[in-house]
């Protein structure tokens, strides 16, 4: 398997794993987009620092709906149009490094495409006035 920073030395980190598991990743306008699923290094390709920087060839995911929620709840602004895919990883799928406990550093394996592995999240929620899933999330908004 060839992840994404691999050419940078010591990249993924020896402690990123191999590992099953479901994660979440906020994505813009609630969109399974293949844009959505691009690390700062892709984004960036002309940002020397973002190239050279390990983590920045990694995609940032949230290992529960909880640890979406408190992401949202900081950053309200910068997260009210988003929604949340599920990534149903399996151990071919690339490394993974839980860098806290609310944050998970995926590094992809090269031949992935994430969105054939990634669904819109379903949350229910009994008798829900939610239009959003930022208000779901936790976003507040003006009375």
């Amino acid at each position: 398997m060839t992840v994404y920073g691999s050419h940078l030395d010591s990249c993924p980190p020896k402690s990123a794993k191999a590992e099953e598991g479901s994660y979440f990743r906020l994505i813009k306008d609630g969109s399974l987009d293949t844009k959505n699923f691009l690390s700062h290094a892709e984004l960036h390709p002309n940002n020397k620092l973002f190239a050279a920087s390990c983590n920045h060839h990694s995609l940032s995911l949230v290992p529960d709906l909880k640890s979406a929620q408190d992401l949202v709840s900081k950053h309200p602004k910068a997260f009210s149009t988003h929604g949340l895919a599920k990534i149903n990883i399996k151990k071919n799928h690339g490394r993974l490094f839980k860098d806290n406990p609310g944050h998970v550093s995926w590094w992809r394996d090269l031949s992935l495409t994430p969105t054939d592995i990634a669904q819109i999240a379903e949350i229910e929620i009994p008798n829900s006035e939610y239009d959003t899933i930022a208000e779901l999330l936790g976003e507040t908004h003006d009375e």
